[in-house]
């Protein structure tokens, strides 16, 4: 039986993990990232800055929620 990368659910916890630390660094630097590699200033486009870290949050948190639910699913 092989095994794929894309099969395992730490691929999940990996992409939730940078995700928060994307949105982490974004806080402390006042810089977020968007889309097509945009950088949008905390300073200029506040509600833009706010709408890109909210985001950010959003998919960490899915993608670490996600992950453990199929680890509980792998348990029954």
């Amino acid at each position: 039986m092989t095994h794929s990368t894309s099969d395992s659910p730490y691929v999940l916890l990996i992409i939730g993990v940078v995700a928060l630390c994307i949105a982490l660094a974004g806080m402390a630097t006042g810089k977020a990232l968007g889309r097509f590699g945009v950088v949008v200033d905390r300073s200029t486009d506040s509600k833009g800055f706010s709408q890109l870290i909210s985001t950010w949050y959003l998919v960490a948190v899915c993608f670490i929620v996600y992950f453990f639910y199929k680890i509980q699913g792998a348990s029954n």
